[in-house]
């Protein structure tokens, strides 16, 4: 009897365990088949650049004489990826109309030489990389429409010979989506695919490259905005781990669809990357913070990529030598911590993704099977039942038999 017992007690474990593990197997695949990075990289993430006065491009070759002065192992510089807009309103031409057609100052007009000539002599020295944030950080249309009822929002447009886009209320950042209302309205396909096709093609006129990743304006777009992407050569995608289609009647993100992990495919030719540590020194963001973040994230197998705006870097000068000050420290922090970092634009990053090199790319499965472990641990609700169904003692098993194997292939511990 006591032995029966035994057995029903163990069958009925092993049924739990094996209800815990079906009810979460959607999350369990997506951590197994992401990649994991044997060596720690580094990519500090920057949006909103783009047309601005002298001052800016003074601001921009100032951040890139700070990124080249810290190099990693293989000698590469550090790098700072910007996220380019490419057009304001240009509200002297507006102005003229009564605001009833959009018109625009583009990032290769003469009055933006200096900033876009910084931009382009970064690029060229290796401590740049530019990627599209959007024609404009808005949905022209909508905020015109806005400003037709908004004081404020006309003076906005009308008012300043570089209107600061940060400026805009939030819902109305959001380029691909109508936030001149909400709960948001969504765009038609046919008018998100000609403004891809226009944005992509200044880009390639702008700076004689192609775009190859992109940066959604506050991370709300649609499965619409990647095709129309894809269609037009973008290769990366950037995203913070989730695709968030529309602002609710609050004006927040909304409609957050199914978790993104990196190196996840977005079509045939498009992947998948996650920025979610943010580096905002005016917030109060500290290196040692923001260090130990991406320690985390080491640890897990996967990239640092750090979110940052322009803003940090073009307000007053006590700001913004604050900002560089910051920066500084941070990566000369990080090359001392670990040795082996590397700073790669998300390009190349997604590269390594796609071709899995050995020396990059974890590939025996006792080291995956030691990160995947680690991965499920840092969630919290799976990691809560698996202590209450026991099945957390054979993981941790599992976790400390592995350990070997992932210190050999060189895995932060």
């Amino acid at each position: 009897m006591g032995i029966e017992i035994a057995l029903l007690l163990v069958a009925a474990l092993l049924l739990a365990w094996a209800i815990l593990l079906w009810s979460w197997r959607a999350t369990l695949c997506r951590h197994w088949v992401e990649p994991v990075l044997r060596r720690p990289v580094l990519i500090v993430e920057s949006d909103d650049w783009g047309p601005g006065p002298p001052l800016h491009g003074e601001r921009v070759m100032r951040l890139a004489d700070t990124l080249a002065r810290h190099r990693d192992g293989s000698g590469q510089p550090a790098l700072m990826s910007l996220g380019v807009v490419l057009a304001v309103p240009d509200g002297a031409a507006m102005g003229a109309g009564d605001l009833q057609d959009y018109r625009r100052l583009e990032l290769d007009d003469p009055r933006c030489a200096g900033v876009l000539e910084a931009m382009r002599q970064g690029a060229t020295e290796g401590v740049f990389a530019l990627q599209l944030h959007g024609m404009e950080h808005y949905w022209p249309p909508a905020l015109l429409r806005a400003a037709q009822h908004d004081a404020r929002l006309r003076a906005w447009l009308l008012e300043q010979a570089f209107p600061a886009y940060e400026d805009l209320p939030p819902p109305l950042q959001s380029r691909w989506v109508d936030g001149a209302q909400l709960p948001s309205g969504a765009l038609d396909a046919d008018s998100i695919g000609r403004a891809v096709r226009e944005e992509t093609r200044a880009f390639q006129r702008i700076f004689q490259a192609p775009a190859r990743v992109a940066v959604p304006p506050t991370f709300v777009w649609t499965r619409a905005v990647e095709t129309a992407w894809m269609a037009a050569g973008i290769e990366v995608i950037i995203t913070p781990g989730r695709r968030y289609t529309g602002r609710d009647a609050a004006g927040q993100p909304a409609g957050a669809e199914a978790s993104l992990h990196n190196g996840q495919a977005a079509g045939p030719m498009a992947l998948y990357l996650v920025r979610d540590i943010y580096f905002e020194p005016l917030r109060g963001h500290a290196p040692a913070r923001v260090l130990e973040e991406a320690r985390a994230r080491f640890r897990l197998g996967r990239p640092a990529l750090l979110e940052t705006h322009r803003s940090n870097f073009v307000g007053t000068e006590t700001d913004f030598e604050h900002s560089l000050a910051q920066l500084d420290t941070l990566l000369g922090q990080a090359l001392r911590d670990w040795p082996e970092l590397r700073f790669l634009s998300p390009e190349a990053l997604a590269r390594r993704y796609r071709e899995r090199p050995a020396d990059w790319c974890a590939r025996a499965w006792p080291v995956r099977l030691h990160v995947w472990l680690r991965r499920l641990a840092t969630i919290p609700r799976l990691r809560k039942l698996a202590w209450l169904s026991g099945l957390a003692l054979p993981a941790a098993l599992l976790l400390w038999l592995s350990t070997a194997s992932a210190r050999r292939a060189g895995l932060p511990a």
